[in-house]
């Protein structure tokens, strides 16, 4: 298996998170659907990835594939040709001579169109409120899911920037005050020694759905060196619910629906 970069897991996590949602709504087996679905884009993916299998070549075969809804939406469905082709033909009946009178024709073309009218309107009244119970349903579900497989990923990578700026830290790559105590370091500064895809990922800001924010504390004798990193959605409950923060002492704190802090309450 190749290696995969940490965009394209948490994209195809969120993508499996949303068929096995919308899978669930229908009562069909999720977890078969998604380890099938899983297995197949894995291996096309791979099959069109020369090394590193990035993002890039997650979204071509995913483009392919389609998106969950046509994924599970997709039937085989028998040809009306070929159906006509196959049909027995009727069996020849003998000519009847029926006289009908013309007034009672007209009155039952009446009644049938009358019936049509009648079958349209129920049935319309009684599709729309399914159609929105199903939409009621369907929609916040793959929401949450993509929401949870976001906040699952943001948590992650906020544990390997507290290894990042460890291991940059005791390396000493920075010491502003010369005192042999290593300063913590930007994302650029880091991903300039280790060449790591995580940090070359955050230098942009942006990662799974949420804004980083890092700030840098150097050493000046007084004050030790430290760091603070804020997560927050890029848009609020839709590509995530809570907000993350963690410094030099590597506890991931939350909060709900606002900025987490140094109060906020840690992950356990």
């Amino acid at each position: 298996m190749k290696e995969w970069t940490q965009e394209a897991k948490d994209y195809l996590e969120g993508y499996l998170g949303q068929v096995a949602a919308l899978a669930r709504s229908r009562d069909e087996d999720s977890d078969i659907i998604v380890d099938e679905l899983r297995g197949h884009i894995t291996n096309e993916t791979e099959e069109i990835a020369g090394g590193l299998v990035t993002l890039d070549h997650l979204r071509r075969v995913l483009a392919a594939v389609g998106s969950p809804e046509q994924v599970l939406g997709q039937e085989a469905a028998t040809p009306i040709a070929a159906k006509t082709r196959t049909a027995s033909p009727p069996p020849q009946r003998a000519p009847q001579t029926v006289v009908v009178q013309q007034k009672d024709t007209r009155s039952g073309c009446l009644v049938k169109s009358l019936i049509a009218a009648i079958l349209v309107v129920v049935l319309g009244i009684i599709s729309l409120p399914i159609i929105g119970i199903i939409s009621t349903i369907a929609i916040p579900s793959l929401m949450r899911s993509r929401s949870n497989a976001n906040e699952a990923a943001v948590i992650g990578t906020m544990k390997s920037v507290v290894e990042m700026q460890n291991k940059f830290q005791q390396a000493c790559h920075i010491d502003t005050d010369g005192n042999g105590v290593g300063d913590f370091g930007t994302f650029e500064e880091i991903h300039a020694q280790d060449h790591g895809v995580v940090s070359e990922q955050l230098s942009t800001g942006h990662h799974c759905g949420y804004r980083f924010e890092l700030s840098i504390t150097h050493g000046n004798g007084e004050t030790q060196p430290g760091f603070e990193l804020v997560a927050n959605p890029i848009i609020s409950k839709e590509t995530g619910v809570r907000s993350f923060y963690t410094d030099e002492t590597g506890v991931v704190r939350f909060e709900g629906d606002a900025w987490a802090t140094k109060e906020s309450p840690p992950l356990v």
